[in-house]
Parts: structure tokens; sequence; C-alpha cells
């Protein structure tokens, strides 16, 4: 595993990228948080600078690929700053990680939490047209993630970024992440849940929060599927208020 490590205090943050894509996408947060905040970034196995995974590529498998990074960093709690598909890696992460996970911050992430997995044959067209043509169908992927007028030198990178992932992993990936019943996996889960979330997709907090009930979205008017990379520092400051926000559930109990 390709594992970036830095900064300092009691608090570790894991930042955990979604489908097809690895850490660079979270440079400009790790910059930003390594003078309050212990950092670990992965690139997940078959993803950026990480080798292919030798066994079956699920989402507990992710999981595993973020234990063995946090062991880098050592013991102490934990908050996982996720994006994307990261958010069910994060809901499977609840149990494994135990009392030791303080909350979440998702980034575009959870909108369809309060939804069972999609059917069998949805989710079969999606991997047939992935197998077809992996970097035209993700290249279309990527122009469904920004809104008009998006910056098109951003889009441009998040699209060779994502088309640089090994194909079979990423196919694996989109079935793993697919099949995967994040809502079974994290119903209940008592500690705070903070979505950073663009406007493109809608979600139903109402109905994620019956999953989640301390579960919070802030929506970015605006911002494409990646709000992290749209504009950073006004991104940093809400993640900064986000887990001063954990921090302080985190002292009241």
């Amino acid at each position: 595993l390709h594992v970036v490590t830095g900064g300092a205090g009691p608090v570790t943050l894991a930042f955990v990228h979604g489908w097809s894509c690895n850490h660079r996408f979270f440079w400009h947060q790790l910059a930003a948080c390594v003078a309050d905040y212990r950092c670990v970034a992965l690139d997940l196995a078959g993803h950026g600078d990480s080798a292919l995974r030798r066994g079956p590529v699920t989402v507990e498998a992710f999981v595993d690929d973020v234990e063995a990074a946090l062991g880098v960093a050592g013991q102490g709690p934990v908050v996982l700053v996720v994006h994307s598909t990261g958010g069910r890696v994060a809901c499977a992460a609840t149990r494994r990680l135990g009392d030791r996970l303080l909350g979440i911050v998702g980034v575009d992430t959870f909108q369809n939490l309060a939804l069972p997995p999609p059917p069998e044959a949805v989710i079969e067209a999606r991997l047939a047209a992935q197998r077809a043509d992996f970097v035209g169908d993700t290249r279309r992927y990527v122009g469904s993630f920004f809104p008009a007028g998006a910056d098109p030198a951003l889009r441009e990178w998040v699209a060779r970024e994502m088309t640089r992932t090994d194909p079979a992993a990423a196919i694996a990936a989109t079935a793993a992440y697919s099949r995967f019943d994040a809502r079974a996996a994290v119903a209940g889960w008592p500690r705070p849940v903070r979505a950073l979330n663009a406007d493109l997709f809608p979600a139903d907090a109402a109905g994620i929060r019956a999953v989640l009930p301390r579960f919070e979205l802030t929506l970015l008017p605006g911002r494409s599927h990646f709000p992290q990379l749209d504009d950073p520092p006004a991104f940093n400051a809400l993640l900064a208020g986000a887990l001063a926000s954990i921090a302080g559930a985190a002292r009241a109990g």
C-alpha cells in the first residue's frame, strides 16, 4: 500500500478516496490539516501507487487497507475523512474500529445511504459499460460530476487520474461498492457524521438520519462532486468546522 503520513496531534485523520481515485484528491486537505492533526492518506489496493490486490476485491478488504494504514500512525482516536464511495468503506469500518472512531466527515457522499443496493441488472449494465471501454466510459462518468461552467483544467485532471487506475481493479471495485449494503452495515451507529456535499446530486437527509441518528448535511451550491478540489481554502474552512464539531462531541461524551 502507498501511504502518506504527516503532522502530529492527539487525533489521527484518515483520508479515504473514492472509486478510481487516489490520495492526491485530498492533497490540499492534507496540507491544511497537518498543523493540528496526525494525517494518514492511502491509495487503496489497485489504486494510485498501491499494488494490485492479490485476493478478492471487497469493501471489507478496503477496510483492511485502512486499518493497515492506521497501523503506520500508531494507536489513538481517529476521524475518517472520506470521499464518494469512500463513504461505503467508512460504513464498514465503524464496527471494525470500534470506540477508536470518533466520527466521520463525508465529502459528497452518503446521498443514497437510506436506499438498498441497486438491482443486479443495473449493476451488470454498469459493469458491462466499463468492461467495453473503461477509459471512454469513465471519462463520460466524470463529465456528469461537474456542473456547467466548471474549470476545464480541473475536469481534465480528474479524468486523467481516474482513467490511470488499472481497469480490472476499478471494475472489481465497482462491483464491490455496488453490491455492498452500507445501510445495513452502519445502521444506528451513534457517533457524529458530517457530510460536506455539493448540491449536484440529491441527498435525503431525513432518510439518512433514520439510519444515522447524528448525521448532519452541509450543502455547497454550485460545486462539483469534488468540492475539496473546486475551492480548497473555502472547503478546508468547512472541514475544520466539521472536525471541531466531532471533537467537541467526543469531549461531551
